[in-house]
C-alpha cells in the first residue's frame, strides 16, 4: 500500500502497461508493444515520475523518501523485463545494478498486471495538466528559466491534493511556494496576472 498519490499513479501507468505490452506481444504486435513500452519509459517515468520523487528523495521524511525509491526500483525492474526482448545486453547490464533475486535477467519471471488506480491517474493527470500550463506559459511569456514565480491557483475539486502535493507543483512548474496559493474557488482574477485554463 503507498499513501502517495504520484506512488499510486505510476505503478497504476505500469500495471496498465505491462497488460497492454503482455496482449500486444502475445498477438505479434512487436513494433506497438515496443513503442508503449519506451514511451512510458521515457514519458511517464523518466519525465514525470522521477522529477516528483525528487522532493521526497532530498527531503527530511526517510519514510517517504524510502517509499519513492521502492517504487522507483518496482517500476524499473518490470519495465527492464519488458524491454529485455527489445534490449537484451542493455537491460541485462542495467538490471544487475537493482536489487534483485536470481542471477540474469533472461531467466527473471515476466512481469504480471495488478490493478490499477483510475483515482490517481486523474488527480495525477490533472497535476500534470497544470504543470504543462504553466510551463507553456513561462515559454510562451520568455520568463527565464531559473525564475520561481507567483501563483493563485483555483483547484475546485483538486485544491485538497494540490496542497498536498505543494512541493512537487512547485519544483516541477518553477514555482515560488511562498508565494503559492491554491483555493477550490477564485472569486475575482487579481490584477497584472496571467488567467490559465486548463483540462485537469
Amino acid at each position: 500500500h503507498f499513501d502517495d498519490e504520484a506512488d499510486r499513479w505510476i505503478i497504476s501507468r505500469y500495471h496498465a502497461l505491462v497488460s497492454d505490452a503482455t496482449r500486444l506481444i502475445e498477438g505479434y504486435q512487436l513494433g506497438e508493444a515496443g513503442r508503449q513500452i519506451y514511451e512510458f519509459l521515457w514519458g511517464e517515468y523518466c519525465d514525470w515520475y522521477i522529477e516528483m520523487c525528487k522532493t521526497r528523495l532530498r527531503g527530511e521524511d526517510a519514510a517517504a523518501a524510502d517509499a519513492a525509491r521502492r517504487v522507483l526500483v518496482y517500476v524499473l525492474d518490470g519495465a527492464l523485463r519488458l524491454l529485455h526482448p527489445y534490449m537484451p545486453f542493455v537491460t541485462e547490464a542495467l538490471w544487475q545494478y537493482l536489487p534483485h533475486e536470481g542471477e540474469a535477467l533472461i531467466v527473471a519471471a515476466w512481469p504480471r498486471a495488478g490493478a490499477e488506480d483510475t483515482e490517481a491517474s486523474e488527480r495525477v493527470t490533472g497535476l500534470m495538466d497544470l504543470v504543462r500550463s504553466i510551463r507553456n506559459a513561462r515559454t510562451e511569456y520568455d520568463v527565464d528559466p531559473g525564475r520561481r514565480i507567483a501563483a493563485i491557483i483555483a483547484a475546485g475539486p483538486l485544491a485538497e491534493f494540490l496542497t498536498l502535493q505543494a512541493s512537487v507543483l512547485a519544483s516541477l512548474a518553477r514555482i515560488d511556494q511562498r508565494q503559492l496559493e491554491i483555493t477550490e474557488q477564485l472569486p475575482t482574477a487579481p490584477e497584472k496576472a496571467l488567467a490559465l485554463v486548463t483540462s485537469g
